[in-house]
């Protein structure tokens, strides 16, 4: 595998790998094999590698039922979820009448967490299928320009609940920006980074948005002027179910995974996801989208007018 040729070439101190084996009964185990050049010639060349296999079997299986089981039970709360949520909003908008400001209050408090619930619900289900490798990323010639706009668009209420406003950097529109991408997903990873930027803005914040273009790809910038991320908390910014400990990170809401989401998502769509941070100025993410070469974009449209 490259990462045990990486520890042989010298990159690497050891090497790790997890992979199966087949027994002399046919039978399948999971191993992880992990392994060190402990000996070298005056040219740096590997001469002796010295390592172990363990079985890991067990805890293979025990990942797996884990990941059924939340898979079951996610999938399972979906539809009482949605039954719930959609009652709390016909209450909440009035539809049986005026309700006494008392009860209105916990029909909103209600309402708002079975939406984050929800969401949960979702993510969770997003990323067993990422896990799973059964996410299906369908790959298209996109107008990244659109894209963005749209999910401006459609997260600008909710920006302006924290009286914060999105400003999108100017973008020439010809040539277009397009790229190879799937719009959905693209939607999902812009609507990620850009409730974020909301949320950890300061109030009568502005969140930047710029489209620039790069040798091969387009990348995406979402800058926001809020405290930033904690330096303690930066290795873990995309890990699952992760938040910044604090009280007013917890108070923001949000299920934790959705930044862990969108790189797998940007991943898989052959692009890069990272960011930058200054403790009390600020925060960028940023994320790549291969373009469309331009061969590619006449071939499509001679077959557009054919």
């Amino acid at each position: 595998s490259d990462n045990v040729q990486a520890n042989i070439t010298g990159d690497i101190s050891s090497s790790s790998i997890e992979h199966r084996v087949q027994c002399k009964d046919g039978s399948f185990l999971w191993v992880l094999g992990r392994g060190m050049v402990v000996q070298r010639d005056e040219q740096g060349k590997a001469l002796r590698m010295v390592g172990t296999i363990t079985d890991i079997s067990e805890r293979k299986n025990i990942d797996r039922m884990k990941s059924e089981f939340i898979s079951t039970v996610s999938h399972e709360l979906r539809t009482p979820l949605t039954s719930i949520r959609g009652s709390l909003g016909l209450l909440e908008g009035g539809v049986f009448g005026n309700l006494p400001s008392k009860a209105l209050d916990l029909i909103k408090i209600a309402n708002k967490n079975s939406h984050r619930l929800v969401l949960l619900v979702n993510d969770i289900l997003d990323m067993d299928k990422l896990v799973a490798g059964k996410m299906e990323i369908l790959t298209d010639q996109i107008n990244l320009l659109d894209v963005a706009e749209a999910a401006i668009e459609a997260n600008s209420a909710y920006a302006a609940s924290y009286h914060v406003r999105y400003l999108l950097a100017p973008v020439q529109r010809q040539p277009r920006p397009m790229v190879k991408a799937d719009a959905n997903r693209l939607m999902q990873v812009l609507t990620n980074l850009l409730s974020n930027a909301a949320k950890f803005s300061h109030s009568n914040g502005v969140v930047d948005i710029r489209i620039l273009s790069e040798a091969d790809f387009y990348r995406i910038e979402v800058e926001d002027r809020g405290d930033g991320i904690p330096i303690e908390f930066r290795s873990q910014i995309f890990g699952a179910f992760s938040q910044a400990g604090s009280a007013n990170t917890r108070q923001q809401g949000g299920t934790g995974l959705g930044l862990n989401i969108s790189k797998k998502l940007v991943g898989h769509m052959g692009g890069e996801m990272g960011y930058t941070s200054e403790v009390g100025k600020g925060t960028t993410f940023w994320f790549t989208v291969p373009t469309v070469k331009e061969e590619s974009l006449l071939a499509s449209a001679r077959l557009h007018d054919a």
